[in-house]
């Protein structure tokens, strides 16, 4: 059985559909708020984890730009990002 110091956690964010302009929206959401406003919200809360796990469709439009934004808006997370795309 592993004890509690062995466990890891991960922080996920799921399905950003970021684009490379900040004007992108998805069903009437600016996805780049939307996403900004959930980095926000972990570094208000404090949240403990080890990795940010990113997964499903982290970018709309499927640009190199989108993808940037995304590593970009994470940085001051100060974690290691694995990315797992859909």
């Amino acid at each position: 059985m592993q004890s509690s110091s062995d466990s890891i956690k991960l922080l996920q964010i799921t399905d950003t559909h970021l684009f490379a302009a900040d004007e992108g929206s998805l069903l009437s959401v600016k996805t780049v708020d939307s996403f900004n406003a959930v980095v926000a919200d972990v570094l208000r809360r404090n949240v403990a984890f080890d990795y940010i796990l990113a997964t499903g469709d982290i970018s709309q439009d499927h640009s190199a730009e989108s993808y940037q934004r995304f590593a970009n808006g994470v940085e001051p997370l100060e974690k290691d990002c694995f990315w797992l795309p859909g």
